[in-house]
C-alpha cells in the first residue's frame, strides 16, 4: 500500500476488522479449561491481562477472546496495537503492562504456548507454557517455570496475598 496515507487506508482495516474478520471463527475452537482457568484468577482476585500480540486492533482481539468464551471477563488490560508501542518478546512490551499494574515483573505469570510467551521469563515474570502446534521450543529456548495442560494451571492458581 506504497504511497498511500493512514488516514486513507485506516478506513479499509477498519471495515475488514468489522465485517470480515468473523468470517475466520469458522477455524476457530474453544479450549477447554480456558473459561475455568480465567474465572478462577479473577476469583481469586488477580489482575488478569491479555497479553497477546498486539499488532491487530482491540475490536478484532475481542471478537478472539468471545470466539474463546472468554470475551465477558473485565480484563485489567487487553494489549492491541491502539495501546502498546512494542511487540513481544521486546523488554519495553512487558515493561508497558507491567507499569501499567504497577506491579513488578516477579509479582507476574505469562501464560502462553508459544516461545516468545516464555521469554518473559528474562524480565522476572514466572511462565507457564500450554504445549501447542505453535510452542516450537528447542534446547537453545527458554525453560517455562511451569508447563502442562490448562487444567493443570487451575491447580497453581492460589489465593492472592
Amino acid at each position: 500500500l506504497n504511497g498511500h496515507s493512514r488516514e486513507e487506508i485506516n478506513p479499509l482495516f477498519d471495515d475488514f476488522y468489522e465485517n470480515d474478520f468473523i468470517k475466520l471463527k469458522l477455524h476457530t475452537e474453544i479450549k477447554q479449561k480456558a473459561r475455568s482457568v480465567v474465572s478462577k484468577a479473577f476469583e481469586k482476585g488477580y489482575d488478569v491481562v491479555i497479553a497477546t500480540t498486539p499488532i491487530i486492533p482491540l475490536t478484532a482481539i475481542q471478537q478472539r477472546l468471545d470466539w474463546a468464551d472468554v470475551g465477558d471477563f473485565d480484563y485489567k488490560l487487553i494489549t492491541s496495537i491502539e495501546n502498546m508501542r512494542a511487540n513481544k518478546p521486546h523488554q519495553y512490551y512487558y515493561q508497558q503492562i507491567f507499569d501499567f499494574l504497577n506491579c513488578h515483573p516477579e509479582d507476574c505469570l505469562m501464560v502462553g504456548d508459544e516461545e516468545k510467551d516464555i521469554k518473559a521469563s528474562i524480565f522476572g515474570c514466572q511462565t507457564y507454557l500450554v504445549p501447542s502446534n505453535n510452542s516450537n521450543l528447542d534446547v537453545n529456548s527458554l525453560q517455562p517455570t511451569y508447563q502442562g495442560p490448562l487444567e493443570d494451571l487451575l491447580n497453581l492458581i492460589k489465593k492472592k496475598k
